[in-house]
């Protein structure tokens, strides 16, 4: 172990683990990559607490922001539980920064992640409403300068949902564009282009909605294009440059 953000600080941690697991996907360790690996101990051994979740494999350059993070929500949570007021301002500070952007956005608006959410063991209240101004104000200065083409995108424009912000509007539109110009749109693009739609305004987005089907089915991809070049046509919108997503890091 090369360093302890929380708790004890043993120079080997050995941590058994499966390659298969029934459901959720079991945790990585990949020989000679650095991961931050969140761990508990069962009796004498060491687990991984939510399997694949748990273990991370940040790039160099995100290593300060999650490291700053994890020791801060780390301090918070030795003072007993914390209070909405700093829980909240914990997880603002944790969207600013991709690396750590999914953890504040979730902690913020649990239902702006349905295929998490519908796991969680128990139900968080969303504290998104409560946001204030200066807040909604940096969420979307850090989603627009550092741009998150993930599933992290949709949570954002649900989080500020009625922010007014013509540069998140630019950011939803471009992402649009360059998602649908894939060839296999990955799942959340439904999530990003009604969110998006909605944030220009368009009055057709129930009809949308319907046609997109439910919220965990996978939709035409043509379906979204040609939904798309309708809302385009019928709200006048500008041409949005394509933001195109960035390769996966490899395992």
């Amino acid at each position: 172990m090369l360093e302890a953000w929380k708790g004890e600080d043993p120079a080997i941690v050995d941590v058994p683990h499966r390659t298969w697991t029934g459901c959720s996907t079991p945790p990585r360790y990949v020989e000679g990559r650095f991961v931050v690996d969140f761990l508990a101990r069962k009796g004498a051994a060491w687990a991984t607490l939510k399997l694949a979740y748990d273990t991370i494999f940040p790039r160099a350059e995100d290593l300060s922001a999650l490291r700053a993070s994890v020791r801060e929500a780390a301090r918070l949570q030795a003072k007993g539980r914390a209070k909405e007021p700093l829980r909240v301002a914990w997880a603002v500070r944790a969207a600013t920064h991709p690396v750590t952007r999914w953890d504040g956005l979730f902690e913020l608006m649990p239902s702006s992640d349905i295929l998490h959410s519908a796991y969680a063991p128990k139900p968080t209240p969303d504290t998104s409403a409560r946001l204030k101004p200066e807040q909604k104000r940096a969420l979307a200065a850090a989603g627009v300068a550092q741009p998150s083409l993930d599933r992290t995108l949709p949570m954002l424009l649900a989080v500020l949902r009625g922010y007014p912000d013509p540069d998140l509007d630019r950011l939803a539109g471009g992402a649009i564009e360059g998602l649908l110009a894939e060839d296999e749109p990955p799942w959340w693009t439904r999530d990003v282009l009604l969110r998006g739609l909605e944030r220009l305004g368009d009055p057709k987005l129930e009809a949308y909605r319907e046609q997109l089907g439910e919220e965990f089915e996978e939709p035409d991809p043509d379906v979204m294009r040609t939904i798309w070049d309708e809302a385009r046509r019928d709200l006048a919108l500008p041409n949005f440059p394509k933001l195109r997503r960035r390769a996966p890091a490899a395992w």
